[in-house]
């Protein structure tokens, strides 16, 4: 498993938690003799794994609330659980050990069939949520702010195409898109993951989805309004059907 030295440095060294004291710690809690530093380290934390399970030491609280409420939802299939195990000195969490993220297992290593596991997987997760509705009034952002983010968003050359196949999908015409507030209103109200990208989205060897982490920033939205996650692996699926001949 390689490592990143670099954010795990930093949060240890501005937070005054040593790398011993976390490997002590995480190595009575998951029994292992080893423990090795995870390939994806956040800024504010420092994770480690050993075993059957991951160890995360932060020198602020986590709200779990979104959390668990995206647990209530997908299920610890799609959420893994987090386990709160001490305050003192540090804080840290536990939580069971579900692989890598489908980044780390490599372009090359990914086959066209194993990329379709991950979509249909992601499409239930889409389809879960909309079972889990909420009334719009439940809504984070309000409609206008929305609209307008997207305008801006189709005047920016990087993101325009993406921005414009997501209202396509949703059906919302050219002649809707701003001028209705109704068409928006139409959609569903679900939880949306702030973050759907492929370094938060863990996957087995044949690509099925063993996790979604980190759903902090997670937000009530209108369904589709991360639809870009499950576009950036359907672009990714057609490039490899094309280049195995299968397109």
């Amino acid at each position: 498993m390689s490592t990143s030295p670099r954010p795990v440095s930093r949060f240890l060294s501005k937070s005054g938690i040593s790398k011993e004291e976390c490997d002590v710690i995480a190595k009575s809690l998951s029994s292992s003799v080893d423990v090795i530093p995870t390939a994806i380290q956040g800024a504010n934390s420092h994770t480690v794994g050993g075993g059957e399970l991951v160890v995360q030491f932060r020198s602020a609280k986590v709200d779990l609330r979104v959390h668990n409420k995206a647990m209530e939802i997908h299920g610890s299939a799609y959420v893994p659980p987090i386990t709160y195990v001490q305050s003192d000195p540090f804080y840290v969490y536990t939580s069971p050990y579900r692989g890598k993220s489908h980044s780390e297992h490599g372009i090359s290593n990914i086959t066209l069939s194993i990329r379709r596991n991950t979509i249909i997987d992601l499409a239930t997760f889409f389809a879960q949520g909309c079972h889990h509705s909420v009334g719009h009034d439940q809504m984070d952002l309000k409609l206008d702010i929305i609209e307008a983010f997207l305008q801006d968003c189709l005047n920016l050359p990087d993101v325009k195409r993406q921005v414009q196949n997501l209202l396509d999908n949703l059906g919302i015409s050219q002649s809707h898109k701003f001028n209705d507030v109704g068409k928006l209103d139409d959609l569903p109200v679900v939880l949306v993951h702030g973050d759907l990208g492929q370094l938060n989205i863990l996957t087995s060897d044949e690509g099925h989805i063993t996790g979604i982490l980190d759903w902090n920033g997670s937000q009530y939205l209108p369904f589709g309004w991360n639809l870009y996650g499950l576009e950036e692996f359907r672009d990714l699926a057609r490039w490899l059907g094309e280049s195995q001949g299968q397109g």
